[in-house]
């Protein structure tokens, strides 16, 4: 009688992935939709481009009024974690939000609480509010 020495357990390993692949489902999910969201009250021309894997990226990018070269600069190591979190600033600027939201896409679990904060309240047409208080003070300063 021989002994085996590997046993095969019928795929039992294959079910422990279903899990995980099930979470990153469902955080792609959560993340391209909160970006569909920024981008229509953002006013971009194409908010679907949430859901592709490069194009949401070159979305943020418009999205911070950055040039196009911003896109390169996310796939250059190092030279991403800086471009990554200055793009975002600029987002949260456009979707008047404080800047320290974008900053907060560098930390893990922030940054699940930052895309719910940039996609949530109404869509943003005005000013930004340090705009409107300069321009508040200049029209205190020409009226006395």
């Amino acid at each position: 009688m021989e002994v085996a020495m590997y046993e095969y357990d019928g795929g039992g390993s294959f079910y422990a992935g279903v899990p995980f692949l099930l979470m990153v489902v469902v955080y792609y999910l959560y993340v391209s939709f909160c970006q569909y969201y920024m981008a229509k009250k953002v006013g971009h021309s194409s908010p679907w481009w949430a859901f592709i894997p490069f194009l949401g990226a070159f979305q943020v990018v418009q999205m911070a009024s950055k040039q196009w070269w911003w896109f390169l600069l996310f796939f250059i190591p190092i030279v991403n974690i800086i471009a990554w979190p200055m793009a975002w600033v600029e987002v949260a600027k456009a979707r008047n939000k404080p800047t320290f939201w974008g900053v907060f896409m560098l930390i893990p679990i922030l940054n699940l609480v930052s895309f719910a904060v940039l996609s949530s309240g109404p869509a943003f047409t005005g000013v930004t509010d340090q705009s409107y208080a300069k321009k508040s003070e200049q029209e205190r300063v020409n009226v006395n």
